[in-house]
């Protein structure tokens, strides 16, 4: 029936009804429920314990929620939304697998999982936004927690890969029109690919070298936002290398911001804190010391102004401060746990008899926390606090702390690495420097081959030697 006939055939009440009823629709906003969306909250962990769930309902959803093929997802879903269904599927099995729940909801969902698996790589299919990135870390995600996927990995994990890879390198040799028709975004795209260690050319920014030309090409450079981010990227000049671009943006846009600051020029705190930081070169600093800044300087009430102004709830809002204090809590009170444990290894293997200093545990700690940040590396965290520690007292042993006879002992038991006991110790300074050094590779190697699935020792004792 054609929208014509259609209102021929209404009557006046129906078409009443009708009106009231979109009049009502008005200032709502309502989605269709996301399975995708409610597997990442069902993910939280609670404030009270790293066990548990901050929000069970979420979980209790996606188990009440599984559509009778096994999959999650848009429902009616359509024929070529399966990437959209593999993608909320794995995310629900995901929270379901790290709650160790529905053990009857994950089988049926990996079965769906292998039905369907082709359509990663279908070109057909419509992808979710960031698919080929999201779907990758995901998978990688399920190796963690040991979900058996009936995938392919070797190939649709590779295959991802270059997407990504293809995806971020952006989109920036095509000169996409997003990225380069707006400076923000151009910025930021150089500095993102640097940063990933892409080889991109400076020469992109080229037109923002001089500062007149930078104000006078539109109004739509107003904001110090364009020149913050212009900022930022003119501080990843390659070492080797003489940016004349960079440098002269660098100049220019240093200037500006100083001047900003003098003059009291930002309407918002927040503002001011990333001038400042930026100033202070921002990739220098440590990711989670960034985002205590952040949390100090969030408000609820900030506001933006273009042609008028405005304030989005969905970015400054209470609930993501709240959020944001939790997961830096459960950050925090994780890194008090590492630096206990190290303070343990450093006790039970008495290297305060080799000349290490206790506080020196607080210095390497903090170095692993600024190379390796995330939460979830805390075995590499470590490991990268203890080998610091190492790597000084090998310093400190060869620089002249031990005898030529010590050092010839210490390097004959590690070349007679599995039959050390037959060599004995030349004094109990080796004894102590040797055990730790052994129990510290084997307790690596171990680790490594859980991860990888094959054995690294003999190549840790060969670059030890």
């Amino acid at each position: 029936m054609n929208p014509q006939s259609i209102r021929n055939n209404l009557p006046i009440s129906q078409t009443r009804d009708a009106r009231e009823r979109i009049r009502e629709t008005f200032g709502k906003v309502e989605l269709s429920p996301s399975s995708y969306d409610t597997a990442w909250v069902a993910m939280v962990p609670s404030k009270h314990s790293l066990n548990e769930p901050c929000f069970p309902q979420c979980l209790d959803w996606i188990i009440e929620n599984q559509r009778e093929d096994g999959s999650w997802g848009l429902n009616p879903s359509h024929p070529l939304l399966l990437k959209d269904s593999l993608s909320s599927t794995l995310a629900c099995l995901l929270a379901l697998r790290k709650w160790r729940v529905g053990d009857e909801q994950i089988k049926r969902g990996l079965a769906f999982i292998e039905t369907i698996g082709w359509a990663v790589d279908n070109k057909d299919q419509i992808s979710p936004l960031g698919f080929e990135i999201i779907f990758s870390t995901m998978i990688n995600f399920a190796e963690k927690l040991n979900l058996n996927l009936p995938l392919d990995l070797d190939i649709i994990v590779n295959l991802v890969n270059c997407k990504r890879d293809s995806t971020i390198k952006r989109l920036w040799q095509q000169k996409n029109e997003e990225i380069f028709s707006n400076v923000t975004h151009c910025a930021m795209a150089f500095r993102l690919l640097r940063m990933s260690y892409y080889d991109v050319s400076s020469d992109e920014l080229a037109e923002f070298v001089v500062e007149e030309h930078f104000f006078a090409t539109s109004g739509k450079y107003s904001s110090h936002v364009e020149i913050l981010e212009l900022h930022k990227a003119s501080q990843l000049a390659i070492d080797h290398e003489k940016d004349d671009i960079l440098d002269k943006i660098n100049n220019w846009t240093r200037t500006f911001l100083e001047q900003k600051l003098l003059n009291n020029g930002f309407i918002d705190r927040m503002s001011k804190k990333e001038v400042e930081l930026a100033l202070r070169k921002f990739y220098t600093t440590c990711d989670r010391a960034e985002n205590r800044r952040y949390i100090k300087s969030y408000e609820e009430n900030n506001f933006k102004i273009l042609k008028a102004a405005y304030r989005s709830p969905n970015i400054n809002n209470n609930d993501l401060l709240i959020f944001s204090i939790h997961d830096f809590d459960l950050c925090q009170a994780q890194h008090r746990e590492e630096l206990q444990q190290l303070k343990r290894w450093f006790e039970d293997c008495r290297l305060d008899q080799l000349g290490l200093s206790e506080q020196f545990i607080y210095t390497t700690y903090l170095m692993s926390i600024a190379v390796v940040s995330d939460p979830e590396f805390s075995d590499a965290r470590l490991m990268y606090a203890k080998y610091i520690m190492l790597l000084t007292m090998v310093d400190d042993l060869f620089d002249g702390f031990a005898s030529k006879d010590e050092l010839l002992n210490i390097i004959e038991l590690v070349e007679r690495w599995d039959d050390y006991a037959s060599v004995g110790y030349n004094s109990e300074r080796v004894k102590v420097f040797f055990s730790v050094f052994y129990k510290s590779i084997e307790e690596l190697a171990t680790i490594a081959e859980i991860k990888q699935g094959r054995s690294v020792k003999n190549h840790l004792i060969n670059l030890s030697i």
